[in-house]
């Protein structure tokens, strides 16, 4: 990619340091750490640098955060907001819409797509299990006060780890409700 390309790409286009229109982006790794203690890792990176060729000064802009953001979502095994705004735009467009099919709040699907807070383990588990379509159509049957039971599931969503099907678990769904906790004593 030229030098003007990666301008445009990266959106900096003036120095922010002497105002001169000459500025070069170039990607550079970047090694960085997370976490504390024993789960404290490096991440490398490749992040847009920005110089001057005028005054020569360096600089990042938002697209090194983002990047940096990214990095951690993945060491954490945690969606990014980019996967998280694709999958929102794909069930439902918007995040009012979004929010109430999936009964997460407005405020907190927009921090997550903005990159202001991770989401929780749980709600990315949550996420993630609205990738596969079966269960975005048992969660609109909910919505419209339904249940959740004979929804068509897919051949290749298979729970290999038991050697089960998924209609298999759904036959074993009976079975369960007939089960309660009590407390001890």
């Amino acid at each position: 990619m030229n030098e003007i390309g990666k301008k445009i790409e990266d959106g900096i286009t003036c120095c922010p340091m002497c105002e001169a229109h000459d500025v070069v982006t170039q990607r550079e790794l970047e090694k960085f750490e997370y976490g504390r203690g024993k789960d404290l890792a490096v991440l490398n990176i490749y992040i847009p640098v920005s110089s001057c060729r005028n005054c020569g000064f360096e600089f990042v802009g938002e697209k090194a955060d983002e990047i940096r953001y990214d990095a951690i979502c993945n060491h954490l095994r945690l969606l990014t907001p980019g996967r998280i705004q694709e999958m929102r735009v794909r069930l439902s467009g918007s995040q009012k819409l979004f929010a109430e099919l999936t009964h997460l709040g407005q405020a907190s699907i927009q921090r997550w797509e903005n990159r202001q807070v991770l989401q929780s383990e749980s709600n990315d588990l949550y996420l993630r299990l609205l990738e596969f379509p079966e269960n975005v159509e048992r969660l609109q049957r909910w919505n419209r006060g339904g249940g959740m039971d004979d929804v068509k599931i897919s051949k290749e969503n298979k729970f290999n780890g038991l050697g089960l099907d998924a209609n298999a678990i759904n036959n074993l769904a009976p079975a369960s409700q007939t089960f309660f906790l009590r407390r001890a004593g």
